[in-house]
């Protein structure tokens, strides 16, 4: 009876597969499941989202990177894109993941939960975003040696220190002190340039 059933079911779902449906704007019946699929993944909602077991801060540095920055740098460490939305609430002990470590005093406040999307956008499962990256304490400076290597040279070998491959992404302004990683020099002047963030993968 019930192989019964599933043959009707199938037989009368075949016709629809690559018909053109009623208000789907020209979508077939297949095409359309395969959207709402994809829409599905795109998208994930993590409850009590955890690093290394630890719930998230909800600051990705102490007292600084906030929310907005700390929940999307969770959201690039699961491989997606960005996160669309978040709540927090006071707890303890929390992970503050930027500068890996622990709060556990009263005002900590953690992620309950994050919303992540865009999939594979820019994202590597894996990868971490850096935010106001340091060595030593000190900005990295967006040339591994005075005056070269600048930039992608200066990113990578600061994932490599990480323990990654290479950087994905970059983003440097003015700013100083910086250290100038590869002959282990300060950069003090206005021209200066340092990293903001370097996410690694």
């Amino acid at each position: 009876m019930r192989t019964g059933l599933l043959v009707v079911i199938t037989i009368l779902a075949a016709p629809l597969a690559n018909q053109v449906l009623p208000g789907t704007g020209g979508h077939t019946f297949a095409a359309r499941a395969q959207s709402v699929e994809g829409r599905i993944e795109d998208r994930h909602k993590f409850e009590n989202p955890r690093v290394n077991g630890q719930v998230v801060d909800r600051c990705l540095n102490s007292t600084s990177n906030c929310e907005q920055p700390a929940a999307d740098n969770f959201c690039r460490l699961n491989g997606y894109a960005r996160a669309a939305s978040f709540r927090f609430a006071d707890m303890r002990p929390t992970v503050v993941a930027g500068d890996d470590k622990v709060c556990d005093e009263g005002y900590c406040q953690g992620f309950t939960t994050i919303t992540c999307e865009g999939r594979g956008e820019h994202a590597d499962r894996g990868g971490r975003s850096f935010v106001n990256p340091r060595i030593n304490g000190k900005l990295v400076d967006r040339c591994l040696n005075w005056g070269e290597n600048c930039e992608q040279p200066a990113a990578d070998n600061f994932c490599r220190q990480k323990g990654f491959s290479a950087a994905a992404a970059f983003e440097f302004a003015n700013v100083r002190p910086t250290l100038v990683v590869g002959d282990n020099k300060v950069c003090n002047e206005n021209m200066c340039q340092g990293f903001t963030t370097i996410t690694c993968r």
